[in-house]
């Protein structure tokens, strides 16, 4: 019975993340000029962030199942079912939403772009989980995207492990809200892997909480292989459809392009940033190889909703982005290896 849960939850996150993960040519342009915006004049401070939030409260989060939010969209149209159907729970991590510069740490003002941001990421991105389980995804305060671009980590890392504190804050929230000794799925996209996977491997891989993890979706963070064999304990990596307690990763790129420029991984006592080999579980196989899988075999990609506030010119500032009904998915959208 749970092999078969955790096969309908590996075809509903590949219709989202696959496609999600992708930019179009015209994103990726101002992506890259984002890339060459100056980074905050001064060192990080704590006292430059707003106030911390308070998990109890639902307004602490993008999305809840006790409420209608972005994350209930549902392929094709409607709505999430009713929460008390779900046999298991999401914990997902956003994405960087926040594309400033003034400081390291992103604002948690509601009247912006980076607000519009994020909710951009639970329509196209926490969406996806919401057939099989209910989905919580915590507000954080994230750091600046100007923080992979710094290329010193002593000057970086101190605002990642701050957006970190919040993230495992909620985490905790999160386990007290849900029912005792539930199953549950972490799951992320980029800066949120970053975050997550240093949550996995500090709070999960060596508790008893292991033991109720469905799986990890770690997509779009590099996360390294040999810290499988170096830093994790007793979560291994998915290889097969059927795997559970384990943990899947990919990052999505161009057939022309070749991968670099990595995003750091907590390596048991800090970030490191290197381009050792990333772990890569096929989002079209579910398998842990390096057989491509065509295009014929891809099951269906979701059209993205809405593009991406990309703000970098101009200050943080709402466009006002409507949300309405997802389309149907699209078969044969992207290959895999």
């Amino acid at each position: 019975m749970r092999k078969v849960f955790a096969i309908s939850i590996s075809v509903l996150i590949f219709i989202g993340e696959v496609a999600f993960s992708s930019l179009n040519d015209s994103m990726l342009g101002k992506f890259l000029l984002i890339s060459v915006m100056p980074r905050p004049d001064h060192p990080f401070s704590a006292g430059h962030a707003q106030n911390a939030l308070d998990y109890s409260l639902e307004s602490s989060w993008l999305a809840h199942p006790y409420r209608e939010d972005n994350a209930d969209w549902l392929p094709g149209g409607g709505r999430a079912i009713p929460h008390e159907k779900n046999p298991a729970y999401v914990f997902f991590v956003h994405p960087t939403a926040y594309l400033g510069s003034e400081h390291w740490v992103g604002t948690l003002d509601k009247d912006t772009a980076t607000e519009e941001n994020r909710q951009w990421t639970m329509a196209n991105q926490a969406s996806v989980y919401n057939g099989c389980c209910e989905v919580y995804a915590p507000y954080y305060r994230e750091v600046s995207i100007a923080t992979y671009f710094e290329t010193d980590l002593d000057v970086s890392a101190p605002a990642i492990d701050f957006a970190y504190r919040d993230v495992a804050r909620a985490f905790d929230s999160f386990l007290q809200q849900i029912d005792e000794n539930a199953p549950f799925i972490l799951a992320s996209h980029s800066q949120g892997t970053m975050h997550a996977q240093r949550l996995f491997q500090a709070v999960i891989d060596d508790s008893p909480l292991r033991q109720r993890l469905v799986a990890a979706y770690l997509v779009g963070g590099t996360v390294r292989e040999h810290l499988f064999s170096s830093h994790y304990k007793n979560i291994g990596i998915c290889e097969k459809p059927n795997d559970l307690h384990c943990v899947i990763a990919f990052d999505t790129w161009r057939d022309d392009v070749r991968a670099k420029n990595s995003v750091p991984n907590w390596v048991g006592d800090d970030y490191r940033r290197n381009n050792d080999r990333w772990l890569c579980v096929n989002p079209l196989s579910w398998e842990y190889n390096e057989e491509p899988v065509g295009r014929r075999q891809n099951p269906g990609s979701m059209p993205l909703q809405n593009d991406y506030n990309l703000y970098s010119i101009g200050g943080d500032v709402p466009v006002g982005i409507s949300w309405g009904t997802s389309v149907e998915p699209v078969q044969g959208v992207a290959s895999a290896q």
